[in-house]
């Protein structure tokens, strides 16, 4: 009932304190401009999917961020 791709990058993962707000419009802890979660989230409901935060070093994924990608 529809594909859920788990993507992980290899960083440092994610502050307990910015999990919150990661899909918020302009967040960021970097020098970036902080839209690129936002949109992707944006996207993903236009399209009737979704995306998610599901943790840091998942086990059997790499050491950093994974995020939970849903197409229904």
């Amino acid at each position: 009932n529809g594909l859920n791709l788990y993507l992980s990058d290899n960083g440092q993962g994610v502050k307990d304190e910015s999990v919150k707000f990661i899909f918020n419009r302009g967040y960021t802890t970097t020098d970036g401009s902080g839209i690129g979660l936002y949109h992707l989230k944006k996207i993903m409901a236009s399209m009737g999917g979704e995306i998610e935060f599901t943790g840091n070093n998942i086990a059997g994924l790499e050491k950093g961020a994974t995020f939970k990608v849903k197409f229904t």
